[in-house]
Formats: structure tokens, C-alpha cells, sequence
């Protein structure tokens, strides 16, 4: 009864609290990069989000993706949506971040590849190396490729573009400067902690009164 009692008298203030912790999540939120290349003849649109890491990122600092491919060279479908979450291959260190930007060094020499590929692996977005790195069905050229499932002598077709060198595969989306989220995020813990300690002072108030 008196627990019950306690939250009645504290609704109000748990509403806005409830609020405050949906703001909250954007201290938490990943990085999302938006994507707009052109690959051969074909393209590639949609975001790719990160966990927020800085650096070289491995495959879990990868936390979602929505890309679609376009392959003009191919009669139907001539479009394919990947959608988070299947990777293959993902090697080497060649994937990175800053906080504005994401960036593949295609003269990497650890014979790193990152590929966003469907679940039957018919179609993908590959990433490769120059250096070191061994042809793939998924990556056959240094630089970035689009396989389709198509009607070439293998099963698939290709779009490709051989690059050098570390290049912007993607942007990131308008977000705050890191110095102004820090202190929007503890300006959101400091209301928090200010509302559940009203909310306490209120309650044994109105409890005296009783």
C-alpha cells in the first residue's frame, strides 16, 4: 500500500524521468554514415552504423547497415537491397572511422577485405585490398566491388573500380561535436539524479502531512 502510494504522489515527476531516459539514449547511440558511391557502372546507396568507434573498426563495430546495390548491366532484378546483419569476408584492419568520416585503405598489406553481403551470398558489396591480398569471387579487384547474381559465365556479374590508397566510403550524418554531447549528457544525468531526488523530498512531504 505505501509503495503504491509512493508512485501515485510521484507520477508526474516519473513521466518527465521516463523522458529523460529516451533523451538519454543519444549518449549511446551509434555513428550512422551515409553511403553514395559509384561503383563501375553500377551504385551503392544507404547508410552503414557503427557502435561510435573511432579508429580501426572490426566487424562488431559494425552495428547495422541498409544499402542498395544498382547494376544497370543486369536485365532483373537490377537492384538489391542489403540489409543488416551478414558479413563475409571481414579480414584485416584497413576499416576505419573518424567522426565524420568512414574509410577503407585499399593499399592495405594485410590482405584485408570487408564485404556486406545477403544470406545466400548472392549479392554483395566487397571492399579490398591491394596489398597482399588474394582474388576473391567476392572481392576479384583491388578497390570496390558489386556482385550480382546474374547471367555471366559464373553465375555473376561484376561491377568494379580499382582504387589506391585510403578513401571516404562514407559520411557521417549531422551529429553534435563530441565536447557538446559529453555535456548534453551529463547535463541529462544531473536533471535525472535533480528529479528523482525532488521526487523523494515530495513524497516524504506528503507522507508527514498524512
Amino acid at each position: 500500500m505505501r509503495f503504491s502510494y509512493q508512485l501515485r504522489c510521484c507520477a508526474r515527476s516519473l513521466a518527465l524521468l521516463s523522458s529523460i531516459l529516451g533523451a538519454a539514449s543519444l549518449c549511446s547511440a551509434g555513428t550512422v554514415y551515409n553511403v553514395n558511391l559509384t561503383v563501375g557502372t553500377g551504385s551503392v546507396t544507404g547508410t552503414i552504423v557503427t557502435d561510435g568507434t573511432i579508429g580501426a573498426l572490426a566487424q562488431a563495430d559494425i552495428i547495422g547497415y541498409n544499402l542498395l546495390l544498382s547494376d544497370p548491366a543486369v536485365s532483373a532484378p537490377s537492384t538489391f537491397n542489403l540489409s543488416c546483419c551478414s558479413f563475409f569476408p571481414f579480414s584485416g584492419s584497413d576499416l576505419s572511422a573518424t567522426a565524420t568520416q568512414l574509410l577503407f585503405n585499399f593499399s592495405g598489406t594485410d590482405s584485408g577485405q570487408v564485404a556486406f553481403a545477403d544470406p545466400s551470398l548472392d549479392y554483395d558489396l566487397c571492399f579490398s585490398t591491394s596489398g597482399g591480398a588474394v582474388p576473391s569471387s567476392f572481392c576479384p579487384v583491388a578497390g570496390e566491388t558489386l556482385r550480382f547474381l546474374g547471367t555471366s559465365p559464373f553465375g555473376f556479374n561484376f561491377q568494379s573500380t580499382t582504387l589506391s590508397g585510403k578513401d571516404v566510403i562514407a559520411t557521417a550524418s549531422s551529429v553534435p561535436e563530441p565536447s557538446t554531447l559529453a555535456l548534453l549528457c551529463a547535463g541529462i544525468a544531473l536533471f535525472g539524479f535533480l528529479i528523482g531526488w525532488r521526487c523523494g523530498l515530495s513524497c516524504d512531504a506528503q507522507r508527514r502531512r498524512q
